[in-house]
């Protein structure tokens, strides 16, 4: 399994970010620019394969595509191929209940 870039101790130590609330990632994303979030996009969708980055319905990958969203800045193919590189029911977009 690849560690995209992540040494063994980090991939440990950086693990509980994927435990974040989505409002904290949220007060990160406005100072981002478009191409940085699609960069996060990818890098958090992927990286859920590394032990313990598991993130569910708290992935920030939810809050970066909001983010996206909102600028109406969405590349037209992202959310396909997020769909295809995870098992994770929850992304792009987080569940129902979250967007009700």
């Amino acid at each position: 399994m690849p560690n995209y870039g992540l040494s063994d101790a980090e991939i440990k130590e950086l693990a509980p970010l994927m435990q974040c609330q989505l409002d904290e990632w949220q007060a990160v994303t406005p100072a981002l620019d478009h191409l940085q979030l699609i960069d996060l996009v990818r890098f958090f969708t992927l990286a859920e394969r590394l032990p313990g980055w598991q993130a569910g319905d708290r992935s920030p990958v939810i809050a970066f595509m909001a983010e996206l969203r909102k600028r109406d800045a969405v590349p037209p193919l992202l959310g396909n191929w997020i769909r295809r590189s995870t098992d994770n029911r929850f992304l792009p977009w987080g569940s129902l209940q979250s967007r009700l």
